[in-house]
């Protein structure tokens, strides 16, 4: 899987919070992709430049990835680029266990009829996907898939904090993508999850988001590794 390009959008077709997250999404893949190194000095005049937009949607980006960690503010030199190494992603993947087995938890008390056809919908739209390759439109339906259940463990503060690994999860899948057989592993896995849920077996529900989180941040370590 090759690097994803820049995404280019007319700014006629966004409005300011689009415009925002587009900015964020093209820098994220940036950092990722090597194009600003560790401790470099990020210029907003630069940067609106590069992904031709006004300043105020690069300084408000630099907020949201200073909140999420990808970004650092220094006293002297303004936002500099944090290091993505694999210590800071499997702490990512770690907090993401230890959220999501909570949540699906919870969730197995919540979960309606209608909630399992709606995540099992999202599912096999993420195979159709995925069967041509993964691209952003699977990232995004994986995405829902876990957002559905999550949500329904009704801890915000948890969401909040699991939104903030989301993007960069995102730019490293797109960067080093799958082994060969994680895409497949991951539906499996989806599949008894749901399975699980429709069961409300809260146990096995708890056992399968580790084992999925677990598996998902072991094959991440790994592509990065052998880049």
């Amino acid at each position: 899987m090759g690097n994803q390009k820049t995404k280019s959008v007319s700014r006629a077709q966004l409005d300011g919070n689009s415009l925002i997250n587009v900015t964020i999404d093209n820098l994220v893949r940036a950092i990722v992709d090597g194009d600003f190194l560790p401790g470099q000095r990020l210029v907003i005049a630069e940067l609106a430049k590069r992904f031709d937009v006004g300043p105020m949607p690069v300084r408000q980006a630099l907020l949201r990835l200073e909140g999420e960690g990808l970004v650092e503010a220094s006293p002297n030199r303004g936002a500099v680029v944090r290091r993505v190494d694999a210590e800071m992603v499997g702490n990512i993947y770690e907090v993401r266990l230890c959220l999501e087995t909570l949540l699906v938890t919870k969730c197995v008390a919540e979960i309606t009829s209608s909630d399992i056809s709606a995540i099992s919908s999202i599912q096999r739209e993420y195979e159709a996907e995925i069967a041509g390759g993964y691209n952003d439109n699977a990232f995004q339906l994986n995405r829902e898939f876990h957002y559905h259940i999550n949500r329904l463990g009704n801890n915000a503060e948890a969401l909040v904090i699991l939104e903030r690994g989301s993007r960069l999860i995102a730019a490293l899948r797109a960067r080093y993508g799958f082994s060969a057989t994680r895409l497949e592993d991951v539906s499996n896995e989806h599949r008894a999850l749901i399975n699980a849920l429709r069961q409300g077996d809260e146990k096995d529900a708890a056992s399968i988001i580790r084992m999925h989180t677990t598996a998902a941040r072991k094959d991440m370590l790994k592509r990065m590794e052998n880049s």
